[in-house]
C-alpha cells in the first residue's frame, strides 16, 4: 500500500479517536437528584438538623467511596427556595437512585425529600472519583489546619428548559469555555439540562446571558471539580 495511503488512513483513524474522545452528552446515563425541603424541615430543631446533617455528610461520603454518587453539593439561594441540594447517582437507574438517596439521614428524618431524573452526561464524569479518592487520601493524611478555608467553592449552575437554546446562549456569550461539567435531562417530557460554570457570582452570568428558558443560581461544591476533563458541548 502506498506510503501516502497509510498516512491518510492513519490520520483519519486519530481524528476519530479524537472526536470520540470530546464527544459530549449521550456517553453514559446517570440520575440527577434534587433534594428539596422536606416535610419534617420546619419541625427539626437545631439540635436534630446538626445531627442530620452529620449523618448526611456522612452517608454521602460511604456512598462516594463505592462510587455510586459521583457529585453532590448544596445551592446557595436558588430561585426555587425549596431546591436544598443535588446529587449525581452513576446508574441509569431511578428505582436504584431512590434506593441510594433513601439511605440519606435527612431524607429518613424528612428534613428532605427527593426527585429523580434521568441525566446524560459524558462518561468522564466517572473521572472525578478517582481525582476525589487520591485528594481525600491526601487530606486524610495530612489534617486540614482549622485556620485555612474547607476545600469548597463558589460554583454558577445553570438549569434549563431548552437545553440546545441555552447551550447556543452559552456559546454566544462566550461562556462555553468556562463550563466544567453539563449534562442532558433524559426525561422524554424534557428537553432540558444543567451547566455547572467556573464562575462564583450568579450575578456575573446573568449579565451576560440574556433572558431566556434557564435560571441561574449559586451552587457550592468541592474545588476538586476544577480538575475534570472539560467536555465540548456539541
Amino acid at each position: 500500500m502506498p506510503r501516502f495511503i497509510v498516512t491518510a488512513l492513519l490520520a483519519a483513524l486519530l481524528l476519530s479517536l479524537a472526536a470520540c474522545a470530546t464527544r459530549g452528552h449521550a456517553d453514559a446515563d446517570y440520575v440527577f437528584t434534587y433534594l428539596k425541603t422536606g416535610p419534617s424541615s420546619a419541625a427539626n430543631t437545631p439540635a436534630q438538623k446538626q445531627e442530620i446533617f452529620k449523618g448526611h455528610m456522612a452517608n454521602m461520603k460511604r456512598l462516594a467511596d463505592e462510587r455510586k454518587l459521583i457529585i453532590a453539593g448544596p445551592y446557595a439561594k436558588p430561585a426555587d427556595p425549596t431546591w436544598r441540594g443535588l446529587f449525581i447517582f452513576d446508574t441509569p437507574s431511578i428505582d436504584v437512585a431512590r434506593t441510594l438517596v433513601a439511605t440519606d439521614p435527612g431524607v429518613v428524618a424528612g428534613e428532605f425529600v427527593a426527585e429523580c431524573i434521568p441525566l446524560r452526561a459524558t462518561s468522564r464524569l466517572r473521572e472525578f472519583a478517582d481525582i476525589f479518592k487520591a485528594e481525600d487520601a491526601k487530606r486524610s493524611a495530612a489534617p486540614r489546619d482549622p485556620t485555612e478555608p474547607p476545600p469548597i467553592r463558589a460554583y454558577v449552575i445553570v438549569t434549563a428548559r431548552d437545553a440546545a437554546m441555552t447551550e447556543n446562549a452559552l456559546k454566544s456569550a462566550g461562556l462555553a469555555g468556562a463550563v466544567i461539567w453539563w449534562g442532558r435531562f433524559a426525561e422524554r417530557t424534557s428537553a432540558g439540562g444543567v451547566y455547572v460554570i467556573d464562575a462564583k457570582e450568579p450575578g456575573d452570568v446573568r449579565a451576560k446571558l440574556t433572558d431566556g428558558p434557564w435560571i441561574v443560581d449559586g451552587w457550592w461544591s468541592d474545588t476538586l471539580l476544577e480538575k475534570l476533563p472539560r467536555v465540548p458541548m456539541d
